[in-house]
């Protein structure tokens, strides 16, 4: 009987071994510079930004866990920098269309996968090392508190990272309908936020979308205009907050 539960033990502390092992071969063979050249390729407008980054980072000068009110003027100046540039790169490239987009997208996500399978992702974004926090940064599509003013078409499209429309205006009551139509969109990078967005005088179709990366945040949305289409739309991200919106309940499809 102790033969047998030693063999046990030393079987589960082998393949404890084996695992770990397996794991640092994984992370060696992850080649880290190939990786971030493709990163730039597909974010060539975040080439300098990155460059500026590393060099904050090599001079000790670089603080992303820092609140925003307690970082250095260094670090402050190059956050806003990627703000700016990163909502230029993204209306640029949603000006040019789903196909162009979504060229985009599938890549980025190919580059997320290897650093899964790198071992380089972690689910706690607050632990999250230098090429996790760099995709991030760079995937995160950001239309927060601007005014999308006539029909917004986003079905189809694919986020390769978190998505920001909160606070968003889709359409003017005075201006235009507005219609937003994110009909079989996949969000599959990260939480999708439309708190606070204003849906007025259109249509809005989520009707067979993938919330699959991360929650879906509706919390404090209106939607004052037409119908809203939730039919076949799929919530597998965790901790979605729909439950504040404001709907007028005849307008609901779920």
């Amino acid at each position: 009987m102790q033969d047998s539960v030693g063999a046990g033990g030393n079987d589960a502390e082998t393949g404890g071994v084996l695992w770990r092992a397996a794991g640092d071969i994984l992370w060696k063979k992850f080649d880290k510079d190939a990786w971030t050249a493709e990163l730039i390729a597909l974010n060539p407008w975040a080439a300098q930004w990155l460059a500026e980054l590393k060099n904050l980072e090599v001079y000790g000068l670089w603080e992303d866990n820092a609140t925003p009110h307690k970082q250095n003027e260094w670090t402050r100046a190059l956050t806003e920098h990627l703000v700016q540039a990163r909502r230029q790169a993204t209306l640029a490239r949603w000006g040019m269309g789903r196909l162009e987009w979504n060229q985009w997208a599938e890549p980025m996500l190919k580059l997320k996968a290897r650093l899964e399978q790198a071992g380089r992702w972690e689910k706690d974004a607050d632990k999250a090392g230098p090429e996790q926090w760099r995709y991030r940064a760079l995937a995160h599509t950001d239309f927060t508190e601007l005014c999308l003013p006539g029909r917004v078409d986003f079905a189809l499209f694919i986020f390769p990272g978190t998505v920001g429309f909160d606070e968003t205006q889709f359409g003017d009551n005075e201006a235009s309908r507005g219609d937003a139509n994110f009909a079989n969109a996949q969000f599959s990078g990260g939480a999708a936020i439309f708190s606070g967005a204003q849906f007025s005088g259109g249509g809005v179709n989520f009707a067979g979308s993938h919330f699959s990366g991360g929650a879906a945040i509706f919390s404090g949305a209106q939607f004052s205009g037409g119908g809203v289409n939730f039919t076949g739309s799929h919530f597998s991200g965790g901790g979605n907050e729909i439950r504040q919106c404001k709907v007028p309940r005849r307008r609901r499809i779920f």
